[in-house]
């Protein structure tokens, strides 16, 4: 039986959406934590959490999901008393549609719990002159024993349960994708196919500068475009809590006034 809906805290979808615009060569991964319930005897998914993937391989056109990272979003999870539910992933430059590839993997899924379902966030899209975001929530079915899907109303909430992990996992991100940088450098230092012994010296010099350029332009990317953003937003945040602790100490202060006002009274 398919999901009559899900819900996903507002938190929770600014740091997916944080994620998929992250990058536009290539897409993104992540698995979703939360809770499934009933509701009027249909079954609803809530989405409290996210796991990040570190991506094995940077495809522009497909994302797979491993044993070990659905195991280390498992315990993930299980620390914040949640369960994986769902996985995500971008498509950019992309129609939201799942792919054939995206519907197998998902169908597996399904294979581990029926509930299991996947969001889609088409981003990179330009149509008139303005960028369009287009997100889609599915699960798979078979038709004649090719792979559909079938759409799965998704519901954006004020309910941030988890919004210090949600944060976290915000200021997290740049780290990943550093990371996942650092990875594709070194592997490239390892791929030397030079046929001449002559100039395998000069190639190999040519080939490392190249590479360089290319992984600093990939940090310069993620300083610019993701981390400085976040900074500025998590600076955001500071400032608002800020204020709403000064008011509350504000009020605070107008009730024990009043109540030492009410004891003189009386």
């Amino acid at each position: 039986m398919s999901l009559s809906r899900t819900y996903m805290s507002s938190s929770v979808f600014q740091t997916c959406l944080t994620h998929a615009f992250s990058t536009e060569r290539e897409e993104i991964m992540g698995l979703l934590l939360g809770k499934w319930t009933k509701v009027k005897e249909k079954d609803v998914a809530y989405i409290e959490a996210i796991s990040i993937c570190r991506r094995l391989d940077k495809l522009k056109d497909r994302v797979e999901i491993s044993p070990e990272q659905l195991m280390n979003a498992m315990n993930e999870g299980e620390k914040l008393q949640l369960n994986v539910i769902g996985w995500y992933h971008s498509h950019p430059h992309l129609i939201v549609s799942p792919s054939t590839v995206d519907l197998r993997t998902q169908l597996n899924m399904q294979q581990l719990d029926p509930r299991f379902f996947g969001i889609i966030f088409s981003c990179f899209n330009q149509e008139d002159n303005v960028q369009r975001l287009n997100i889609t929530c599915f699960q798979s079915s078979l038709i004649d024993t090719c792979p559909g899907h079938l759409e799965i109303p998704l519901i954006i909430t004020s309910d941030n349960s988890n919004l210090d992990y949600s944060l976290y996992q915000l200021t997290e991100l740049p780290n990943i994708l550093f990371s996942e940088e650092k990875n594709s450098f070194e592997e490239s230092l390892q791929n030397k196919d030079i046929s001449n012994e002559i100039d395998s010296s000069m190639a190999n010099k040519l080939t490392y500068q190249h590479n360089s350029f290319i992984y600093m332009e990939g940090i310069s990317n993620i300083v610019d475009k993701l981390s400085m953003p976040i900074y500025q937003n998590i600076e955001a945040i500071n400032h608002k809590l800020k204020n709403d602790i000064e008011k509350l100490e504000e009020r605070k202060k107008n009730l024990m006034n009043n109540i030492q006002k009410d004891r003189l009274h009386h």
